[in-house]
């Protein structure tokens, strides 16, 4: 079943999730400070070609860039790519 899945989402969306993660890995490791972030996206590139069957494991020695990484996310997710109307329209009122 896993290998149908895994077929199904290659064909239909899985090449293009490579290919863009594969494409903002380059653009990140253009820049010093981001070179991390490209490596992330290298490994994301892989993970998403064939995602049925394996784990994510939380790494318990990922370091202090992990955790800045992952609340900066956070936060500009609320006020930034995702909805830049709704950001304007609080930032208004």
């Amino acid at each position: 079943m896993r290998t149908l899945l895994n077929l199904l989402w290659l064909t239909l969306s899985g090449v293009w999730l490579a290919i863009g993660y594969a494409i903002a890995g380059i653009v990140m490791c253009i820049f010093i400070i981001t070179i991390p972030f490209g490596i992330a996206s290298f490994r994301l590139a892989t993970y998403v070609l064939w995602p049925f069957g394996r784990t994510v494991v939380r790494r318990r020695d990922a370091g202090a860039a992990s955790a800045i990484a992952t609340s900066s996310g956070s936060s500009s997710s609320d006020c930034g790519w995702q909805l830049p109307t709704s950001c304007s329209a609080r930032s208004s009122a």
